[in-house]
């Protein structure tokens, strides 16, 4: 085999790997950046490859375009004709996709016809080559004129319509392909050359011209998809950085970023101060709002409270419905004017689905270096004078004092006694009686107590709010619960009276799926009957869910469960409650009685509520009694039941057991 045969047969051997390895890459970045005209000329590679393929069949068949020398060189010239024109026809078709933007899909029958034309033009110009050698110019006219024409026009079009593309590699991709085009249009020229001087250069040089032109294709479609690849990884890391330092719901930064900005505040030495702005009872709202409303009230408050922002100051959403500024302190600023904006902002009402609401917010605010000597305890600071502000009555602004740290560390202390306090059985129950009006004992409402081992007995007022937040109310309750039917069941049948005993239940237990399934399970272990138990419920523990609310009182009923509505009087205290509401009983708060008789705002308060009450059926009790005269003016508004240290003080179940027997 002639060296130069060998030369040719490299060329087109290197040009065949460049176009397989072409054919990866493409495919490869098209599924990766989902980029469906990639494809398109990844499919055009393959078919390059297949005309390499029968080009390099052809020349070692027949070395330099000698006449046909039988059927396997006629189909080596087909395959390589075919292949090189279904390349440029796939070429074509990805440039228009890649610079319009369009992913073409050609139906079965237009597919089908562009084929038929391909087969039928590489079949035209393969059997041209069934001839004598004196016809050996038309096969020239027919192979280069044919191929390297069609070449040249399709890269030139590609070029042109690389131009819309406006990118920073852009010039470089099309750069390429022109090199690509002029090589292309150098091989026609030289034809060209040769077609008018009888001259001719051989049919050698045309490989190397080809492959130098798939080169700089594939330069610069490799240098194009590297930076690519690039840009998507800088903007995949632009993305994790944004997530990380932004909040996705309403865009402003988030607690960690807030954070990081307060340490490099503090590094520094920068005087700063932290606004902590908790919306108040915002989880409740959010519940009876749903995700994608409560979703879009955020982002109208963030909108809102935004608003207040200097230049210098960083918002921030730490939380749910939790929001925060950090304010330089370089110059003079009013934290106290800020806040007044704040709160002035939030005042007009949010409107979502055609209602309007109201929402306040308690802002706490701590200073740096005055209260804090790093982030986490500047957040720490803010989040107790926050918690300090919703305990005198939410809406407020509170600075931090270094009193509510020693607060909250007393309350940390007494979070983790509360949950030692269940182990090791340290509650214990208190009875107090509650008479009728004529002086008769009605029953006993059970009231909790602690034996704290340090600070002794102490009142419900000083810990039940924490065991909220222990995550221990509904395990309490069930105790209270079983204790006190375990005790009823005890006195009734030592005693042999028909007593009756009162239990509170908080909101968690009220709430829980199998409340009712409890309360009969107990009812039935004790057999107890169920009209002697009274179930305390405060009306807010109601208020989340209403219409649950009903159902799970309905169903108390039905079990002959008496309930009774406690401290009516404050809070959401509504007429349709008791209207709706299947309640036997109604306890005026304590707060309205302390100032009977002498005050008459709460004497017309009381009254009504007894008439009203007795009107809907319900009876009614008034707790705190402590003097003579609150049990004569009760008694003459016609009160049911009476409670209070005047007629008995809460006392041990001993105590208890002798008052049964004197009677």
């Amino acid at each position: 085999m002639p060296d130069s045969l060998l030369l040719v047969l490299a060329s087109v051997g290197a040009q065949a790997m460049i176009a397989a390895a072409l054919f990866g890459v493409l495919f490869w970045y098209a599924n990766a950046f989902a980029m469906p005209w990639l494809k398109t000329w990844a499919w055009s590679m393959a078919a390059l490859l297949l005309s390499l393929l029968g080009t390099g069949f052809a020349f070692a068949l027949a070395f330099d375009l000698q006449p046909v020398a039988g059927a396997p060189r006629l189909l080596a010239v087909f395959v390589s004709q075919f292949g090189i024109f279904l390349h440029l026809a796939l070429v074509a078709i990805g440039s228009t996709q890649f610079t319009g933007g369009v992913w073409i899909v050609l139906t079965r029958k237009q597919t089908a016809a562009v084929f038929a034309a391909i087969f039928l033009l590489a079949a035209a110009v393969s059997f041209s080559f069934i001839s004598s050698d004196s016809q050996i110019m038309q096969r020239l006219v027919a192979r280069i004129g044919m191929h390297y024409s069609l070449s040249a026009a399709v890269l030139w079009i590609v070029v042109l319509r690389l131009r819309r593309v406006k990118s920073s590699t852009s010039g470089v991709l099309r750069g390429s392909f022109i090199a690509a085009a002029l090589l292309q249009s150098l091989i026609l020229i030289i034809f060209l050359f040769q077609l008018y001087t009888g001259k001719s250069f051989g049919g050698r040089i045309f490989p190397f011209v080809d492959l130098l032109t798939l080169v700089a294709m594939a330069f610069g479609l490799v240098f194009w998809l590297l930076h690519l690849e690039r840009g998507n990884v800088n903007n995949a890391r632009s993305e994790v950085s944004r997530l990380s330092h932004f909040d996705p719901l309403t865009g402003i930064a988030n607690q960690d970023y807030l954070m990081e900005l307060a340490d490099a505040k503090i590094q520094k030495q920068e005087p700063c101060a932290l606004l902590v702005i908790d919306l108040d009872h915002f989880r409740t709202l959010g519940d009876a709002l749903g995700r994608a409303q409560a979703g879009g009230l955020i982002q109208a408050i963030a909108q809102r409270i935004g608003r207040c922002a200097s230049a210098q100051s960083v918002f921030a959403r730490l939380k749910h419905d939790t929001f925060a500024f950090l304010q330089p302190m370089a110059e003079t600023v009013d934290l106290d004017a800020l806040a007044d904006q704040i709160h002035s902002v939030l005042a007009p009402p949010f409107h979502v689905s055609q209602r309007q609401l109201y929402l306040t917010a308690s802002i706490g605010i701590s200073l740096y270096p005055n209260d804090a000597t790093d982030a986490d305890g500047l957040s720490r600071a803010a989040l107790l004078a926050v918690n300090q502000g919703k305990a005198l009555g939410r809406g407020q602004t509170r600075f931090y004092a270094a009193s509510l740290n020693t607060a909250a560390d007393m309350r940390l202390g007494m979070l983790a006694e509360l949950r030692q306090a269940l182990n090791q059985d340290e509650f214990e129950l208190h009875y107090q009686p509650i008479f009728k009006r004529n002086g008769e004992l009605a029953c006993f409402e059970s009231l909790l107590r602690w034996r704290h081992p340090v600070r002794g007995l102490l009142a419900p007022d000083q810990f039940i709010e924490l065991l909220q937040a222990a995550a221990i109310y509904g395990a309490v309750d069930r105790l209270v619960l079983r204790r006190s039917l375990e005790k009823l069941k005890d006195w009734r049948e030592r005693f042999q009276i028909p007593l009756s005993i009162a239990v509170n239940i908080g909101a968690s237990s009220f709430q829980s799926a199998d409340f009712v399934v409890t309360v009969q399970r107990m009812l039935s272990e004790f057999s107890v009957p169920a009209s002697a138990l009274t179930l305390e419920i405060t009306e807010s523990t109601m208020l989340d869910d209403i219409e649950r609310a009903l159902d799970v009182l309905t169903r108390l009923q039905k079990l002959g469960v008496q309930v009774a509505l406690d401290d009516f009087g404050t809070g959401y205290s509504s007429l349709s409650h008791l209207r709706r509401l299947p309640i036997s009983h109604v306890k005026i708060d304590r707060s309205f009685v302390q100032d009977l008789p002498t005050d008459p705002k709460c004497v017309a308060i009381v009254a009504a509520i007894i008439q009203l009450s007795h009107k809907l059926g319900l009876s009614v009790v008034a707790e705190g009694v402590e003097t003579r005269e609150q049990q004569q003016r009760l008694n003459e508004e016609s009160v049911d039941y009476l409670q209070g240290f005047l007629l008995g003080s809460p006392m041990p179940a001993e105590a208890i057991e002798l008052l049964l027997r004197e009677r």
